[in-house]
């Protein structure tokens, strides 16, 4: 997926010595046509066991630049790779940056990811992660969220003059059913919606891979199956962070890393779009930057914060 050579990153942040240790010893990655290296900081030397923590706000600014630097790189590569390579479009499908052009130029792109779970039982279920109300009513809870932004950025838009866009709604989800009901509410609130296209799991009959169980088959169809399903995923996840205003409608690392990270921009120039996440249709906010959502997070543990408990003393 993203070409056969190390992963290249030019980045503002430096390696950094850790606990007076040199920062060769310490896990980057480092370009070979730069001096800048890119430090990994959820790791300590010397601790081998990694537990989910919170780390404490705000955010320490390297770990903020260092995730965008990141994350764009990989993006930048992924687009890169799969534009250059004819096999790897067909093989795996959309062109994502031929997706983003024809159907998010001259739009208000809004990127919304629910994680319904498609019937998945098991550790989803028993975290509480599934879908508690009712699919119609979560679904109408969605759109009126969007509505709310829109409304605002709209009366912000035609503040500075800027040309009205017509809102297009891009879909990620592993349960079909939501699909069907997005597209039914938006059309009548005067939106599009559009999806990637993709071969999914019929609905009910769970994930093709993270459920246990459900990832090592030994049917050689079922692995492809399920490597579609990955790639589509991937892309999935590309599409979202090219939008203007991201929705997680449901807490999940999917958006919280490449998505979230790059919609909301470089740190340092602070000029990106709208994260903003759910939690059931009761719980809404908005933010504008990662420090900003590090600090005021619904999601009582993201993926952001896979920290170490101890690495709290070295920020």
């Amino acid at each position: 997926l993203f070409g056969p050579e190390p992963l290249e990153i030019t980045s503002s942040v430096t390696a950094e010595t850790v606990d007076n240790q040199s920062a060769a010893d310490s896990p980057i990655i480092q370009s070979p046509t730069s001096a800048h290296h890119l430090h990994f900081i959820n790791h300590v030397p010397r601790f081998r066991m990694i537990r989910r923590k919170q780390a404490p706000c705000p955010t320490h600014p390297d770990k903020l630049q260092s995730d965008h630097d990141f994350y764009h790189a990989l993006r930048t590569r992924y687009e890169a790779h799969q534009a250059a390579t004819q096999t790897h479009q067909s093989q795996f499908g959309t062109n994502v940056q031929d997706f983003v052009q024809t159907h998010f130029h001259n739009a208000y792109s809004v990127g919304v990811h629910i994680r319904g779970g498609n019937g998945e039982k098991g550790d989803f279920v028993k975290k509480k992660r599934n879908i508690r109300q009712a699919p119609a009513e979560f679904v109408n809870a969605v759109v009126q969220n969007i509505q709310s932004v829109y409304r605002q950025d709209q009366a912000q838009a035609i503040l500075q003059n800027d040309p009205f866009k017509p809102v297009v709604v891009f879909v990620a989800t592993d349960t079909p059913s939501y699909l069907t009901l997005m597209e039914q509410a938006l059309t009548l609130a005067n939106m599009t919606m559009v999806q990637l296209p993709q071969e999914r799991v019929a609905e009910g009959k769970g994930v093709l891979f993270g459920q246990a169980q459900k990832v090592l088959q030994h049917d050689d169809n079922q692995n492809q199956k399920c490597l579609a399903g990955w790639h589509s995923a991937v892309q999935d996840m590309m599409i979202l962070s090219h939008v203007q205003f991201l929705l997680a409608a449901t807490v999940s690392s999917f958006t919280e890393t490449i998505p979230m990270n790059l919609v909301l921009g470089n740190p340092t120039s602070r000029n990106g779009g709208r994260f903003c996440e759910m939690k059931g249709t009761q719980q809404f906010k908005c933010h504008e930057s990662v420090q900003q959502w590090s600090c005021d997070s619904i999601n009582p543990s993201p993926a952001h914060f896979d920290l170490m408990q101890e690495w709290r003393q070295y920020l």
